[in-house]
């Protein structure tokens, strides 16, 4: 005759799923602005741009592998609960760094972009999320069989390998800043600007604000400006100007200078009809480099900088 589950592992289970789904529910939303959440990090820690990349799918990873433990019932004592208690605390004391030093952001980034939610409400939920780890701890349910160590291996591979991926990490992909030689920019059709940058040397970037590419070469600049106030970027902006308020919301980008430009023809004519964004290095009036939003590179631009 089979043994009967118990109303205590019933509820053991049942703690887990929910536990579970959040953690993988977390992950899933973070996915698709992974980049952003790696930025989030970068400018809110003192870690450089590299680390913090690599963080965000380390962090990501280690939620769907938490997940996957918590649905299927595996090590939940010895590996389950003491790794989500610890991710959350350290969650916790992240967001409340946060608070102090930023106030309560609209959203924190805990579900990406999918469930918004604000520092306040997110340290409220990782302590929902603790309260039910230390109840599940109570009416510990766990499996085990033949392979159950081969399979949360599986998962551990599964957890941290999907969201590099999905999207690499910049750092790890091969790119370079794209050399240009003696290649003249139409300096003198923003010169006159009220925001114009009169630094020698300058990194201008050519966007739209609606543009989500450009949105997130606006972003990555803000957050280095922020670390860097010395470096000298340039925002010039062509499109509809209603949408600029919102694009300077999203992208906190109101620490760059920015022209709004009203000739398309000019517009043209110093984005060398190229797509948006554009960004160029210029010394005077000479164009040395090209990025795109995800190469720009920190240490490069300082190093630059001093030559």
């Amino acid at each position: 005759m089979k043994k009967k589950i118990s109303w205590k592992a019933i509820i053991g289970i049942i703690l887990n799923l929910v536990i579970g789904a959040n953690f993988l529910i977390s992950a899933y939303a973070k996915i698709p602005s992974i980049e952003v959440f790696g930025w989030t990090i970068a400018e809110s820690t003192p870690f450089n741009w590299t680390v913090a990349e690599w963080l965000a799918r380390i962090v990501i990873g280690l939620e769907i592998f938490l997940g996957l433990l918590f649905v299927f019932q595996l090590f939940i004592k010895k590996l389950a609960l003491p790794l989500a208690s610890f991710l959350l605390v350290f969650f916790s004391v992240y967001l409340i760094y946060v608070l102090s030093v930023y106030g309560n952001e609209a959203n924190c980034g805990c579900y990406g972009e999918m469930i918004p939610l604000s520092t306040k409400e997110s340290l409220l939920k990782n302590g929902l999320i603790l309260l039910l780890l230390f109840i599940a701890r109570l009416f510990l349910f766990e499996i085990k069989f033949k392979f159950h160590k081969l399979v949360s291996l599986l998962f551990a591979i599964i957890g941290f390998g999907l969201p590099f991926y999905f999207s690499p990490p910049a750092s790890a992909i091969i790119f370079s800043q794209k050399e240009i030689k003696n290649k003249n920019f139409p300096m003198r059709l923003i010169s006159d600007s009220t925001n114009y940058v009169t630094s020698p040397k300058k990194i201008i970037a050519m966007v739209s604000p609606t543009c989500k590419y450009c949105k997130k070469a606006a972003r990555r600049m803000s957050i280095i400006k922020k670390r860097n106030p010395e470096i000298p970027f340039q925002l010039v902006m062509m499109g509809h100007k209603d949408h600029l308020e919102a694009f300077l919301e999203e992208t906190k980008s109101s620490n760059i200078p920015l022209i709004f430009m009203d000739s398309i023809e000019h517009f043209q004519k110093m984005n060398a009809r190229n797509g948006v964004p554009t960004i160029k290095w210029l010394e005077d009036s000479t164009v040395v480099k090209r990025s795109t939003y995800f190469s720009l590179n920190e240490s490069e631009i300082l190093k630059w900088m001093k030559e």
